[in-house]
């Protein structure tokens, strides 16, 4: 016959469940502390890696480094990756189009998000993409999110109102929320296109 579960069953009365942490001292306490720091910032952070690896081959939440070809505008950039050069598409995000044929005009704001993108970039010690689950576009291009050091710069432009969230298509959504939250706090400090 099964006897059915309940909770009341884990406690003994005059047993003390917290008996075994309550041992603890102070230096194991510290360890299990720094232990638990350590978890974070190691599931926090994606691994990087630098050389080496088949554009083809990247795997999907890892951070490579690349060094910057040119800038084409505020969404789209031409990487050196492993000395090849790759046009790379950053994810979640549409900043205004810059005017190319004869007689075009900018859109508002083109340009200051190719400047802010620029800038970001070239005051880096290291640039990294990372993709997330679908590597390339309709066009061929890689889509990645872009690392200017500790910074995502796809975050940074819509926290700026330099891009908006646009394209969000699965499975590449990886940090739809987080970029999300960025475009809200933008429309609440009216920065940039939402002034």
């Amino acid at each position: 016959m099964n006897k059915k579960f309940n909770v009341n069953d884990l406690y003994k009365p005059g047993k003390d469940p917290f008996k075994k942490f309550r041992k603890l001292s102070l230096p194991g306490l510290l360890i299990v502390f720094l232990f638990l720091i350590v978890l974070y910032f190691v599931s926090e952070n994606p691994k990087i890696v630098e050389t080496g690896v088949d554009i083809n081959d990247a795997e999907s939440l890892v951070k490579y480094e690349v060094t910057v070809d040119f800038h084409i505008d505020g969404d789209t950039t031409r990487f050196y990756f492993n000395d090849e050069s790759y046009s790379f598409r950053y994810l979640l995000i549409d900043t205004p189009e810059i005017g190319r044929k004869s007689g075009e005009k900018d859109e508002p704001f083109a340009k200051e998000a190719l400047h802010r993108v620029e800038d970001l970039l070239n005051d880096a010690e290291h640039i990294y993409v990372m993709f997330d689950q679908s590597q390339t576009d309709n066009y061929g291009r890689y889509l990645v999110y872009v690392f200017a050091d500790d910074i995502m710069v796809n975050e940074q432009l819509v926290k700026e109102g330099l891009a908006e969230v646009k394209y969000v298509y699965p499975p590449n959504t990886t940090y739809e929320n987080k970029m999300r939250q960025a475009e809200e706090e933008a429309k609440r400090k009216k920065v940039g296109m939402w002034r």
